[in-house]
């Protein structure tokens, strides 16, 4: 303890909450606590295959909406077809991990583990609203995969977005929505796939020489976001702190993603925001304006830590057995 206020900072500051320059924190594979697990939750594979369905192909559901999946008695899996009531079937066989339920933190997900190739069938199949940066992450682990042997995971999951209560100002409201998240269990094993050019863009809101992100918490300057705008960039790279299963000295983070009328968000600018070209905009989502998602409400953490509820989050489903 008289080394710690000695040699260190400690006294030094009157700071809460670490500031991501002064983190300590890194990427850590075996570190279930920050991964956060659904231990209890495993599931037929065609009743998560439903609670994806349910999505409709948009790319952001209601919390309330979300939550309800979890509490409902009855299911109508006609709305999954033929193919998808197949491709169940063939996921139970091949030993996939179908969990849907509350996980650890108390937030609801439903969320698949299998091969990569049965993860883009998934997305395929159903016609998931999944950034496309993260298809092609996906579609990279098949051809990779005798490289880097891991499972991957789709995931739809309650995240925390922040909008602008006050114009100009550092007023910012917040409000959870599900959507997806594709990734691999080794994050070492993510392909680097650029996010530039991956899709094309349109208008859906011209701002009129306003720049919508010009004043901005600071916690939204901490984290790499899938859309350019004058936030600071930040890189996907993080250093690892303990062994990897195949030896990495930085891992690649998935990009946090920005929300607009229930698309998501490819360029702000001066001149407006532009979403995916493929979306089509919603007028349910369109009164919360530019939405941008935000780490969950973690405690005791900094910057890295929180990267993992985004990136590593299924990690608990297969590892907890291997301890």
């Amino acid at each position: 303890m008289l080394f710690v206020f000695v040699f260190t900072d400690y006294l030094t500051t009157g700071t809460f909450l670490i500031e991501a320059k002064d983190s300590y924190f890194a990427f850590s594979e075996m570190d279930l606590v920050m991964s956060g697990g659904c231990t209890p939750c495993h599931v037929e594979c065609k009743k998560v295959l439903h609670q994806m369905a349910t999505f409709h192909h948009q790319a952001l559901m209601s919390k309330p909406t979300f939550e309800d999946l979890y509490t409902a008695t009855s299911w109508d899996y006609s709305i999954l077809g033929a193919e998808a009531l197949a491709l169940a079937g063939r996921l139970e066989a091949s030993g996939a991990i179908c969990s849907g339920g509350v996980d650890e933190w108390g937030s609801s997900l439903s969320i698949i583990t299998g091969e990569a190739e049965e993860i883009v069938e998934i997305i395929e199949t159903l016609q998931l609203s999944v950034a496309p940066q993260q298809v092609m992450e996906a579609r990279r682990g098949v051809e990779l995969k005798a490289q880097c042997v891991t499972k991957w995971a789709v995931e739809g999951h309650l995240r925390l977005f922040k909008f602008q209560a006050v114009k100009n100002g550092l007023d910012y409201s917040s409000i959870p929505a599900a959507d997806f998240n594709v990734f691999p269990e080794y994050t070492e094993c993510r392909p680097e796939v650029p996010n530039e050019g991956v899709v094309g863009e349109k208008l859906a809101l011209a701002t009129g020489g306003e720049d919508p992100v010009l004043v901005v918490p600071e916690l939204l300057k901490l984290f790499p976001y899938s859309f350019t705008s004058s936030i600071p960039s930040v890189s996907r790279v993080v250093g690892t702190s303990s062994p990897t299963v195949y030896p990495a000295s930085t891992v690649t983070q998935s990009l946090f993603r920005a929300y607009y009328s229930g698309c998501r968000v490819r360029t702000v600018n001066t001149t407006g925001i532009y979403v995916e070209d493929t979306c089509t905009l919603s007028k349910r989502w369109q009164n919360y304006g530019l939405t941008l998602q935000v780490p969950d409400d973690i405690p005791v953490c900094s910057s890295i830590c929180i990267h993992k509820a985004a990136t590593s989050h299924g990690i608990a489903l297969d590892l907890q057995n291997k301890q």
